[in-house]
């Protein structure tokens, strides 16, 4: 009877450590690939593995290029995480485990992506209604500044829920769960063995 209660509880404790790390959330990398008026804007985001409403904490690293060849003339910016500023306002950046979705048609809320250095400035921005990446404007709308002196490079009225980023590949099952779900299967097998013989 005592071995009995030991091996029900060892096995509690077994499926109560799988479970915790199944629930465990994986970090999903997201590719952009974007087209802004004649420009664009390319590169990765990375989050915490959250699904539903992302706020800043959850982007855990990104990189972007933004290209405007028609306007700027200049070549392509790349930058990233280390060193530049991502803000994000609101709820309307939205992760599912396919993609990122922007809805433009909410009030106030806003995210971008900014090149931190002296004018002229770089950057890619998303808009609602009522916040503007600019001024003056009430729409949705999708804006990239490449080396902007003024004005902006490339601005495109948005309405409705986009996506921005599509992932990269399915979130794989952990090693370690797979271990641990082989090893636990394992010494079921064995308990089982032992208590028919």
């Amino acid at each position: 009877m005592g071995r009995r209660i030991l091996s029900l509880r060892a096995a509690g404790l077994a499926a109560l450590v799988t479970l915790s790390l199944a629930s465990t959330a994986s970090a999903i990398t997201y590719t952009v690939n974007r087209t802004v008026g004649s420009g664009s804007v390319t590169g990765f985001i990375e989050t915490d593995g959250t699904i539903g409403v992302l706020q800043e904490g959850n982007i855990v690293d990104w990189e972007i290029t933004i290209a405007s060849p028609n306007v700027s003339g200049g070549p392509p910016d790349t930058f990233g995480a280390t060193g530049n500023t991502l803000f994000i306002r609101g709820i309307s950046l939205i992760a599912s485990a396919a993609d990122i979705s922007f809805n433009f048609d909410t009030d106030f809320d806003v995210m971008f992506f900014l090149k931190n250095q002296p004018p002229p400035s770089t950057g890619w921005c998303l808009g609602s209604v009522i916040i503007s990446c600019t001024s003056g404007l009430t729409d949705g709308h999708e804006v990239i500044a490449l080396n902007r002196t003024g004005g902006n490079d490339q601005l495109v009225l948005r309405s409705g829920t986009i996506a921005i980023a599509t992932a990269v590949a399915p979130v794989p099952v952990p090693p370690a769960i797979a271990f641990m779900s082989a090893v636990f299967g394992g010494l079921g097998l064995l308990g089982f063995r032992r208590r028919n013989r």
